[in-house]
């Protein structure tokens, strides 16, 4: 500094030698990001995830505009993801609707593999869309029964 003042890094130095050493725990800041069963970083998709979902994503039943048929839609495109079938995921913890429990993760990537599936076309979740739409299979597939239905009126 011009005026013989501390300047920034001095003041830095200062404060960092006054702070006493605090012991980090080891797993606090893990040196490579927590895995998942599938090998991945927690909340990416398994290798090969994406093109499994596409293919399993089948455009006339999506915009068939049956809650059950899309119902169906969502747990193929889930168990394609996961390389499991979808038997295991009916095995899983059901919600109060009785589907399956879903992650809000696993919820938004369902719904970009439909966008994906229906070339690329953006759905609208943006005052569309409440919380409780991501947490089960059965609550998913209605906000897109929704959400496609608005998109085929609108077309």
């Amino acid at each position: 500094m011009l005026d013989g003042g501390v300047g920034f890094r001095d003041t830095h130095r200062v404060v960092d030698d006054a702070l006493p050493d605090i012991p980090v725990p080891p797993d606090l800041f893990p040196s490579s990001p927590p895995s998942g069963a599938s090998g991945c970083p927690v909340g990416a998709p398994a290798p090969g995830a994406v093109t499994a979902a596409l293919g399993a994503a089948m455009t006339a039943e999506l915009l068939s505009g049956d809650a059950a048929r899309i119902e169906a839609q969502v747990l193929e495109i889930l168990a394609a993801a996961q390389h499991r079938p979808v038997t295991a995921l009916l095995a899983e913890d059901a919600a109060q609707d009785g589907s399956p429990v879903l992650d809000s993760m696993d919820a938004v990537f369902v719904i970009q593999i439909v966008e994906q599936a229906l070339d690329g076309s953006a759905l609208t979740l943006r005052n569309n869309s409440e919380p409780d739409d991501f947490g089960s299979v059965r609550a998913l597939a209605r906000l897109l029964q929704r959400l496609l239905g608005a998109r085929r009126v609108s077309a």
